[in-house]
């Protein structure tokens, strides 16, 4: 990982670096990684909408090497793949899970009730869009406190325990995977082919990480 991208990353409060690189070094290229950083929201926006430009099929950091990953596709293959995974993340969708997502945060709730007070960012904030995201998935319950852990340390260094895990989940776990993208993505067809596991582990690394750590879930 670059020098650039260590020390924002590292920072408790970036958005203060973001906000000062985006006044005073909007374009940055970083010699180490050999790659543009660009933090101007329209700029940004260019970048991901321009595929004739800005071609993603160079690996922007490791973690894209270590997955099968949407950052290494163009149009219209990237549309293709899309297409899969799109159809939990339109608001009519997210709409529908109102319901269960008032269950989650009342259980966290529940959790805490006893104690008078509660650590709004520990007991809250964290744990809420895990569960949301783990239920959307469908990845096993028992499994939160491994990709609790794993959600605190995303840098964007290659994580192969990650990998492992839903290589794990996919062949000899498969039957404790709860009804979600993961089972979708198992009977989904690609040009009427089943998806090969390395499409299914970029699949389940990328929309996992991306949603815990904010980032564009489908480029």
């Amino acid at each position: 990982m670059s020098n650039t991208l260590r020390s924002i990353l590292q920072l408790h409060d970036p958005y203060p670096t973001y906000w000062r690189m985006r006044q005073q070094q909007p374009v940055v290229y970083d010699q180490e990684q050999q790659a543009w950083l660009v933090f101007r929201y329209a700029d940004v926006e260019r970048v991901f909408s321009d595929g004739q430009t800005f071609s993603s099929r160079t690996p922007c950091c490791p973690f894209t090497t270590d997955f099968h990953s949407f950052y290494r596709m163009d149009p219209p293959e990237l549309q293709q793949y899309r297409s899969l995974v799109s159809p939990p993340f339109t608001p009519l969708a997210v709409a529908r899970l109102t319901d269960r997502m008032r269950g989650m945060v009342a259980a966290l709730l529940d959790r805490i009730a006893d104690r008078g007070q509660m650590d709004v960012m520990a007991d809250l904030a964290f744990p809420f869009p895990l569960r949301v995201m783990a239920d959307i998935l469908g990845l096993p319950l028992q499994d939160e406190e491994r990709y609790a852990a794993w959600s605190q340390a995303i840098t964007g260094e290659e994580m192969p325990e990650l990998r492992a895990y839903f290589h794990e989940l996919l062949t000899e776990r498969r039957h404790l995977l709860r009804p979600g993208i993961i089972t979708s993505l198992l009977e989904a067809r690609l040009d009427g082919r089943p998806l090969a596991h390395e499409e299914l582990l970029g699949f389940c690394g990328q929309l996992l990480v991306n949603s815990l750590k904010g980032g564009p879930i489908l480029h």
